[in-house]
Parts: C-alpha cells; structure tokens; sequence
C-alpha cells in the first residue's frame, strides 16, 4: 500500500512481504519497491548478514536480521535494530500479539516514482504474499539511507506493527476499507514506541483539513489522530480490542467500530479534539488545528440545520448578533453539544441565552453520529426584541436613519381612532387626539414616545347633541431593535398617562372625567412593525390578523 508521508519527500520507506527469505543476495532499491514481484537474478547483488538478534514480543521472541552490503552505512545497521528492539518491548506492553521474524534490508539508495503531477520518493510500501509450503513465513522489510535517523527509526516502528497486522490479523490484509485502522494503528504504535516526537504533525494536518466532512473510517494514516484519543481515554488495550473486533467483523467497518465506541464516547473524541485536549503517548499535545468550514452569523430569526456523515468529526461555528435570544429544537439524531466562546462549558444547546455587550455570541457546535443516519440538530433560532444591544457608535445603515426625533406627520393610532369611530358609530365630527405624536430613538438603544393633544367629537341623540373635548397627555418608553425589515420596540409600563375629558350634554351641563379613572397597562410588552427609513421620512406599518392596517408617516 504505498503512500507518501507527512514531509511528501521522506526517502525511508519500509518493505513488509511475506515470501521465502533472501539469504545470499540484496535486492537493489528499485527491486524493493516493486510491488507484487520479486527481485530478479540480475539485479541482485552479494548480500552479507549484518546483525541478528531477538526481538520480544508479546507471544515470546522472535529473530530479526538486517542484510546489506558490505559498503552499507554501519549507523543505519544500528538504527534499524534499535528500532525492531525497541518496537518488540513495546509490543510486549500491550499484550498477547507477536510477529512472523523479520528480515530487514539495507537498500544502497533511495527509490522515486513517478506521478501525474511529479515525481515523488516513495515512503512505505507492501508486497503481495506468495508463501511456499517448504519456507516459514517472514515479514520482509527495507531501510533506505537518505534521510535523518530518527525518521529512520519511527518508520520503522510504523512498519513493525504491520508485521504484528500481518500475523494477528488476517482482515489487515483482505479486508476492503481497512486502511483507516491498519495505517491508523500503525502510526499509533510508532508514536507509542518513540514518544514526542513531531513525525506525525503532517498526518495531524491532514486531519485538521478534512475531518469536519470526510468520517475517521475513510481516513488512512490522519487517523492517528482518533487511536491517540483511544488510547488516551479508553486505554491501549482498547485499540488492540477494536482490531480484534475488525478481525471478527461480519458487517462494515463503521458497524464494528460502532460496537466498540460508543455514540457518546465519539463526541467525546470530537468535543476533546476541537478543544486541543488531544495528547499523543507520552504527552505532547497533538499539533491540531482544527479548519471551521462551516461558520454562520445569525442576525435575525432563523431556522438553522446542523448535519454530517457517520463517524464525522462535525463542527459548526455560529455567531449570533447580541441581544438575547431563545432556541426551540424540533429534531435531533446522534448527539451534540454546544461550547460558548471563549471561555464556556461543553452543553446542552441552552434555551435562552444573551449578551450585554455589541459583541457577537460564539457557540461552537459539536455533532456526532454513529449508526447509519449520522448526525442532525435542526433548531429554530429567535432573537428576543426586549433585550436588543446597540454598538455605541451606529454606523451606515437602518439604525442610523432611525437615530433622532421624529413627529407625526400623517396617520397613527389616533388618526385610525377617530377614523373607525366616524364610520363605524353614531358619533360624527370625531377629531381622536394623536397618541404618538412625538418618537425619540436614541443610540444606546433606548426610546421614548409622548403624546399632548387635544380632541373632540358629538353624538346625536333624540334629547339632543352631547359633546366631548378631550386631552391626552403621556410618555412611554423602553428599548428598541430591528430584526430586518421590522423596528422592534419593547415597551415598559407606561411611566405617565394623563386623560381630561369634559362631556357636555344637551342641557349644558358638564361632567369632568379625569385620569383617575384611567390606568395604563402594569406590564411590559412589545410591538414589531415593518418600517422605512430615507431622507428625513420614517413610515412604519402595523399589520395584524384581524386587526386594521395603521401606518405612521414621521419627520425628524
């Protein structure tokens, strides 16, 4: 399975094959990395054994050779069974697993090839097996000299454990889809063998790129990335468990995996990942950063969906205007939580939430989904219009048309008073004072509306015409917003309200109604109104069902 490594030009690559030993000759380095044959006659040359040893595993030892020739670099000798000894003891560690014995080559060069875009150095390979009956199975590898030593030696950890792949688990080799958890593992052990290092940064890169969308089972090597988490949280044991399971599988990858991690322990993965809590064995933090492909700012109410694939590590950045706001779910499959930025607790998606400040709230979501649906939150966003927040300074825009005192030019409530009640009723000659004659939309996203007017209207009667005038003095106030087209006030309990009013009948005598006998509403409440807003003219419009249209045309 060739594939290039995380520095795209590592000339180390490493050769595992099961077929009969090579004993008196050394492939050259195309040899090598020919896949799926073996070395011909003419291109081997006098090959000399250079160390053999035991290497302990966690079945008892077995036997490593290096080969080369006699020109071959002694340090590269010493390296490659440092790092079979080495990868042994570890091995030992994590329990009954072994390896065929391993003989590994000294290649005298580095080996490219060539792609359609360039050529690149080949960093690993493996070989088809074509066993005999009358030669014990081997596990067949290569070093190739050209690049640092210590590079050198965690390949040849990475390769190692496809040898205990090979022997312990036949599926590594025939499984379809296996290479996510085989090149996976792999990585893994070799930073469980050599501990801190950065050699597997670009695989961590890679992950950062391609996890919010592509599931950890389609990911060969950047899977490294999940088998440290497992290993950090759920212990060693538990990837040699979930490769047992792979082993014994009769259903898909994702089915096996789903049966040894959890719905809940997956978004564990996810939520410690997005958080940087990830530490490779020994406990350098992983180099992540993980790409928000999905960012959205959420200005005004909405119906939002959050969705990914099985197995995906999913991430939503979502920024909501200040204010306050509430949310209603109205479907979920898998599991999620939601993290307040900068410095909030992994969650439940809150009912309510708010802000004082101009500044957006930040909510980054985390989804999870292990059976076959995946992962989808819908929820509905509302932004609540009695807590809206303003920036001090307002810039171009609705809100800064909207700044500034306004008088009633035309229409409004009382306007649409005396209209109704001058052809809906047996008064005539209705003249309703203005209740809102004077709007006051401040900066820091307060108003106030006062009214002071005089009215009069007469009623018909048999006994002859009563008459009314009447005064309307009265302030409210309270905070407004606009949520798109719509200005948004919030009214507090009316501060003052003053009614005068003197009923004249037909005999001249008069009868004084005064605000005592009128109280305004005790609670809060709020109205959203369609507006328009150029040139010194703001027209706002009220719509209800059932209810009559009202329009207000004002005038700074």
């Amino acid at each position: 399975m060739p594939h290039k490594n995380i520095f795209q030009t590592l000339a180390v690559f490493i050769i595992l094959l099961l077929f009969p030993t090579l004993s008196t000759a050394c492939p050259s380095a195309s040899d090598l990395a020919a896949t799926g044959s073996e070395p011909s006659a003419a291109d081997l040359a006098d090959c000399l054994l250079l160390a053999q040893f035991d290497i302990e595993t966690g079945r008892g030892p077995v036997v490593g050779s290096i080969y080369g020739l006699p020109e071959s670099d002694l340090r590269l000798v010493a390296a490659a069974e440092e790092a079979l000894t080495r990868s042994g003891r570890a091995l030992a560690g994590l329990g009954a697993l072994g390896s065929d014995p391993v003989d590994l080559y000294i290649s005298p060069t580095s080996y490219s090839f060539e792609t359609e875009d360039d050529d690149e150095t080949l960093a690993a390979a493996q070989i088809g097996a074509r066993p005999t009956p009358d030669v014990a199975r081997k596990c067949i590898m290569a070093a190739f000299p050209t690049v640092r030593m210590d590079e050198i030696k965690f390949t040849i950890a990475h390769e190692f454990f496809h040898c205990v792949q090979f022997k312990e688990f036949s599926s590594s080799r025939t499984s379809a889809g296996a290479d996510w958890w085989v090149e996976g593992t792999a990585e893994w052990f070799a930073s469980l063998v050599y501990q801190g290092t950065s050699l597997s940064d670009g695989w961590v890169s890679g992950f950062d790129a391609d996890s919010a969308r592509v599931p950890v089972t389609q990911m060969p090597y950047t899977s490294v990335v999940f088998f440290w988490w497992m290993g950090q949280n759920m212990g060693p044991e538990s990837i040699v468990g979930l490769m047992r399971a792979m082993e014994g599988a009769g259903g898909s990858q994702e089915d096996t995996l789903a049966s040894v991690v959890s719905e809940t322990e997956f978004l564990q993965f996810v939520t410690d990942y997005l958080e940087g809590n990830i530490v490779q064995p020994g406990g350098r933090a992983a180099a992540s950063t993980p790409l928000h492909e999905d960012i959205r700012d959420i200005d005004e109410d909405t119906d939002i969906t959050l969705e990914a694939g099985r197995f995906v590590a999913h991430r939503t950045l979502l920024k909501f205007a200040c204010g306050s706001w509430t949310t209603t779910v109205n479907d979920t499959k898998g599991a999620n939580k939601a993290l307040r930025l900068p410095d909030g607790d992994w969650e439940d998606l809150p009912d309510e939430f708010s802000s004082e400040s101009e500044a957006r709230i930040e909510f980054l979501f985390a989804g999870a989904g292990t059976d076959a649906d995946g992962f989808r939150l819908e929820f509905k966003a509302e932004k609540t219009p009695c807590a809206p927040c303003q920036a001090p300074e307002i810039s171009d825009g609705p809100e800064a048309c909207l700044i500034g005192e306004w008088r009633l030019a035309s229409g409004g409530m009382g306007a649409k008073i005396g209209q109704m009640l001058n052809e809906g009723s047996a008064l005539s000659g209705v003249d309703y004072p203005d209740i809102d004659g004077l709007l006051i939309l401040r900066r820091d996203g307060t108003f106030s509306l006062s009214a002071n007017d005089d009215g009069s209207m007469e009623l018909s009667t048999e006994r002859g015409t009563f008459s009314a005038r009447m005064s309307i003095s009265m302030e409210k106030e309270g905070t407004w917003s606009i949520n798109g087209d719509d200005l948004v006030q919030c009214y507090r309990p009316i501060k003052s309200i003053e009614i005068d009013e003197t009923v004249t009948d037909p005999d001249g005598l008069s009868q004084r109604i005064t605000e005592n006998q009128f109280r305004g509403p005790k609670l809060s409440y709020e109205e959203t109104r369609q507006f328009t807003c150029n040139e010194g003219v703001l027209q706002i419009i009220q719509r209800a069902f059932f209810a009559p249209t009202i329009e207000w045309v004002y005038e700074k």
